[in-house]
């Protein structure tokens, strides 16, 4: 009944992990591609370990960490009910060219009826809901005492409206073109966050997501609060 497959440029394995751990512990049957490989031949076997000789999968769950430039000859097979995209950058230029291809990779790949999970913090991932239809949740970061209000890079993925095209504003920033941004010129803004971290504490590494749930990083980086975000 749930199939999620987690793609970007980066943190997918992460997420992955963190998010079939999670179903796991709560009880449920999960197939995952553990073993490290989120192309064709990785989602097929992680299929066959988990079916019977009818084909049918033993599972309740299939979670998949999928290379966002293959997304697209998988994803009409295994028809995701959800999917998660962890971030789009400047990631292998001599294998992925653009970012934007990047984009195309994966939004090509997507079927009417999935969920997108997407992280709101970053207005160039707001592309996916100017082109689909689909249903989409978004989580994101509140402001800390370590964002910061002036823009200190210059090759940003994205500085102006998806829409109008006119200059992005921001009321602060987490890193680069993360953090809580508005259009100059039109209506296009950061849209509701379903889930936010709304404290971070670097020096004991702990976040706090929507003021409830306190979890302790391991990895006290940036990038690794937006992946136990996402999951």
């Amino acid at each position: 009944k749930t199939v999620i497959a987690v793609t970007g440029s980066s943190g997918k394995g992460s997420t992955t992990s963190i998010i079939a751990n999670v179903y796991r512990k709560l009880g449920y049957k999960v197939s995952y591609n553990d073993k490290g490989s989120n192309q064709i031949s990785a989602i097929v076997t992680t299929l066959l370990e988990n079916c019977n000789l009818k084909g049918n999968i033993k599972s309740d769950v299939c979670v998949f960490e999928m290379d966002e430039r293959y997304a697209i000859q998988v994803f009409p097979y295994i028809k995701p009910t959800h999917v998660v995209v962890t971030n789009i950058t400047r990631d292998q230029p001599p294998r992925q060219g653009s970012f934007e291809e990047v984009f195309n990779c994966i939004l090509n790949s997507l079927t009417k009826d999935c969920k997108l999970i997407l992280n709101g913090d970053d207005p160039y991932l707001q592309y996916f809901r100017l082109n689909v239809k689909n249903e989409c949740f978004y989580f994101g970061i509140d402001k800390t005492k370590y964002s910061y209000t002036k823009n200190d890079y210059t090759g940003l993925n994205i500085s102006r409206c998806p829409i109008c095209n006119n200059k992005l504003i921001y009321e602060y920033y987490h890193l680069e073109h993360l953090g809580n941004y508005k259009c100059s010129s039109c209506e296009f803004k950061r849209p509701i966050i379903t889930h936010s971290i709304t404290s971070y504490d670097y020096n004991k590494s702990i976040i706090t997501i929507d003021n409830t749930y306190n979890i302790k990083l391991v990895n006290n980086m940036l990038f690794n609060a937006y992946n136990i975000l996402a999951a």
